[in-house]
């Protein structure tokens, strides 16, 4: 009993002694610059680097695989673009597709879109560079009212990828929209194909993000893209005035 006493004494005043000492303070401190640069190649791991390459062989000649071939430059730009206008077209092609259900239009975001492709073969390479982002294609169901509030916002960014939407712009501002041929009305309700991130409403799209239902493919508009490169093996595309600024 008495060494338990002794004991508990022990651990009180230990206790007393934390909670009555100062906290640490960093009183001095001496650091080093490391440059990181070209001297760090020397130090190769062998072991490691040979252990990689099979797969690093592997990968770089899957990206380097020609999956199609582009039979004219795709540039990038705005109002519109060979490059907005094949990305748009086809993102509202292989939603009817999946989607299984009608869909009115497609916008795609010159965000979006990180480089651009020209003449010649295509290879998974360029796909990356072009959609190095994992979003996915889906589905938005929108009223009227937001449909033409998306189109001022497309406006005031003087233009966007879009497929089944056209108009004008003055002022940055959207006159004589037409949705597949006819004037939107704001009581009805529409279906607008385009990638998750925008669902959001983000890249100043935000009618978008008003959507009434949402439905998601659970594709990545690389995917998207991919496939319709390796089924069709050609691809062309050029402006066809969807988007005219006055």
């Amino acid at each position: 009993m008495k060494y338990a006493k002794n004991f508990y004494f022990i651990v009180l005043l230990s206790v007393l002694c934390v909670a009555c000492s100062k906290p640490a303070k960093i009183t001095s401190k001496t650091g080093e610059l490391i440059a990181v640069d070209s001297t760090w190649d020397a130090l190769v791991d062998t072991n490691f680097t040979n252990l990689l390459a099979p797969y690093k062989e592997a990968f770089n000649a899957e990206m380097n695989d020609t999956i199609g071939y582009a039979l004219v430059d795709l540039p990038v730009g705005l109002p519109e673009s060979p490059m907005l206008n094949w990305a748009s077209d086809v993102l509202l092609e292989t939603a009817k597709k999946l989607y299984k259900k009608p869909v009115d239009c497609a916008i795609t975001n010159i965000g979006g879109v990180r480089f651009e492709w020209y003449k010649g073969a295509l290879t998974m390479k360029n796909i990356y560079e072009v959609f190095p982002f994992e979003n996915r294609l889906v589905v938005l169901t929108l009223e009227g009212k937001d449909i033409i509030a998306l189109c001022d916002s497309i406006a005031r960014q003087g233009g966007q990828g879009v497929s089944g939407l056209r108009m004008k712009i003055e002022n940055k501002k959207a006159k004589d929209v037409t949705l597949n041929g006819k004037k939107i009305v704001p009581e009805a309700v529409y279906t607008v194909a385009t990638n998750d991130y925008l669902s959001y409403g983000n890249d100043y799209l935000t009618p978008l993000a008003n959507y009434l239902e949402i439905w998601d493919s659970q594709t990545t508009i690389r995917d998207v893209f991919t496939n319709y490169i390796k089924e069709h093996k050609e691809i062309s595309a050029k402006t066809d005035g969807r988007i005219v600024v006055l």
